[in-house]
């Protein structure tokens, strides 16, 4: 059975990336303490003041290169960086799912459209439109999101959807609707945002809205194997990352 094969691979395919997302914080965790014994290690304290006043100034300017890195600049990779897997593989099992509709062939051959848009519009042809499956709105601004990352590294100026993407943050739109209210922007947990940057305002995402949208890409693709009964017993019972807080 086809889509039984493919429950099992995405279920086990978008588990696992949720997992690692969620454990590689721990990199830069361990990369901080080592950092803070180099500093030392490299620049010692001694009992001669010019030199401890020498090395006191190295030490500073290695904390402002690595700590800005490890602080800074490496969580903001992290995050963009996984958010693009997880869209990336979500593309790929979408595909996969659409090809084992008997239409999708001669459907696709017809259509001048490619990528995940028309994906979606192969979805809607067959009666199964992306917002009508679980986390169908937030599967849609988590890919409009990364194409914000990837061809702008979030620079809104630069981004053709500028006033779609201010209207979704502020709106809170890429939170599921029954969380919405609960949501902190400025919590342990914030998923994305509108920062102030030199180039001007930019999108900025968390590794936890990459995680969370793992959840979400598993779910959508889940319900889109399952007949409608199957779908609704199946959102009733099953636990998914964004509820792991």
């Amino acid at each position: 059975m086809p889509n039984a094969s493919n429950r099992t691979r995405i279920y086990h395919e978008f588990s696992a990336l949720a997992d690692y997302i969620f454990k590689l914080p721990r990199f830069l965790d361990a990369e901080i303490e080592i950092e803070k014994k180099k500093l030392f290690d490299y620049f010692p304290k001694s009992n001669d003041p010019e030199t401890d006043q020498r090395n006191a100034g190295l030490r500073a300017m290695r904390f402002d290169l690595e700590f800005g890195n490890l602080l800074g600049r490496f969580p903001r990779f992290m995050a963009a960086s996984n958010l693009m897997q997880a869209c990336s593989l979500f593309e790929n099992a979408l595909l996969r799912v659409c090809r084992t509709h008997g239409s999708f062939q001669a459907w696709s051959s017809a259509q001048q459209s490619k990528g995940v848009a028309g994906l979606f519009r192969f979805l809607a042809a067959t009666g199964r439109p992306a917002a009508a499956l679980s986390f169908g709105r937030q599967v849609e601004i988590a890919l409009l999101f990364r194409n914000c990352l990837v061809h702008a590294n979030g620079l809104l100026a630069l981004s053709r959807n500028e006033t779609e993407i201010r209207r979704i943050i502020k709106a809170r739109e890429f939170v599921e609707t029954e969380r919405r209210g609960k949501y902190d922007p400025a919590g342990d947990f914030w998923r994305a945002k509108i920062e102030p940057t030199a180039e001007g305002p930019a999108l900025s995402t968390s590794n936890n809205y990459a995680f969370v949208s793992c959840g979400q890409f598993r779910d959508f693709l889940l319900d889109l194997l399952m007949d409608s009964t199957e779908a609704a017993a199946d959102r009733r019972g099953r636990l998914t990352p964004s509820q792991k807080q």
